[in-house]
């Protein structure tokens, strides 16, 4: 989730072993290893180009994959035993049975052990030390599809990447949204084009533009009905 910017900065670090502390401009130099943790799927940003390529495969050296809580239940029991334990809850061979680990293996734990942990210390806090029931957990917290990514989540997380680089490599920049029409119109215009098999009045109509505007905006872009 760095900005492109900030990307720039890690890659140097990396590459160089060099760095500057704030207010400083004396170089210092360090010797370390970067371990990098991301829900992001880097492979999508570094193809949509929020991701540089480069510190992707700087940073990849070894791949860890550690999949959700709802693709690994066996762990769910191990877990709620050793959170009990921490907490010194009484009896904690008998407080989760069978059953219960039943009913919490049916949730979707979109919160992962972070989400677990929690309920744990609620459902301990409600049962006071006897034997616990789905009933002493709180209820599941609503969690948005983890398995894929809308289309329109994509384009606004690439439209804020752009919009970061840009104003960081000019701050002073005054034409930010004409520089975002130039690199995201002639796009829009090739593949409303295409889908209309050349058609320009049905392309206007399909962009609630003029077609005197599209064919302006077509000839500054550089673009035929092919």
């Amino acid at each position: 989730d760095l900005p492109l910017g900030t990307q720039v900065k890690l890659l140097r670090v990396l590459e160089q072993g060099e760095y500057c502390r704030v207010g400083d401009v004396k170089p210092r130099t360090a010797n370390v290893r970067i371990l990098a943790a991301t829900n992001s799927d880097l492979h999508e940003d570094v193809a949509t180009n929020a991701f540089r390529e480069d510190l992707f495969h700087r940073l990849t050296g070894v791949q860890i994959h550690l999949p959700p809580l709802r693709d690994r239940l066996e762990d769910i029991g191990p877990l709620c035993r050793h959170f009990l334990s921490a907490m010194k809850y009484a009896d904690i061979d008998s407080a989760v049975d069978d059953k219960l680990l039943e009913q919490l293996h049916a949730r979707p734990w979109h919160g992962n052990i972070r989400e677990l942990k929690n309920a744990v210390g609620h459902a301990a806090v409600v049962a006071r030390g006897r034997k616990l029931t789905i009933d002493d957990f709180p209820e599941p917290k609503p969690g948005r599809d983890t398995q894929t990514t809308s289309p329109v989540l994509a384009m606004e997380k690439s439209i804020r990447f752009w919009s970061e680089n840009a104003i960081e490599a000019n701050p002073e920049s005054v034409t930010l949204h004409s520089d975002f029409l130039a690199a995201t119109e002639p796009t829009l215009l090739r593949t409303v084009i295409k889908h209309t098999g050349g058609n320009r009045a049905k392309a206007s109509e399909m962009l609630g533009i003029h077609r005197g505007t599209l064919r302006d905006r077509m000839k500054a872009y550089g673009i035929d009905d092919q």
